[in-house]
């Protein structure tokens, strides 16, 4: 695969979570919940970021179809932290 497929990939991802079913009456128990907290909050860290030293370090390579891969991958890793945490409000 080339960074321009990487770019399409991640661009035709954008939607993907458009229909997930938020309504769905499935709740955590409070000990899966205790079990996964730690994971849940490492996890969220790594997505939420804002990958400026990525993004920086890919601009800095010169190649612009790795620049646009990069900066969706990042916008796609914040909306995983987007949605999981959509979940765990609920």
């Amino acid at each position: 695969m080339t960074f321009a497929d990487f770019t399409a990939h991640f661009a035709a991802n954008q939607t993907r979570y458009d229909d997930l079913a938020w309504d769905d009456p499935h709740r955590l128990t409070a000990a899966e919940l205790r079990a996964v907290r730690g994971s849940l909050q490492a996890f969220q860290r790594g997505e939420s970021s804002e990958g400026h030293f990525l993004y920086a370090r890919a601009k800095q390579l010169g190649d612009a179809d790795y620049v646009a891969a990069m900066r969706l991958f990042i916008k796609e890793e914040q909306t995983h932290a987007a949605v999981l945490g959509r979940f765990l409000d609920q």
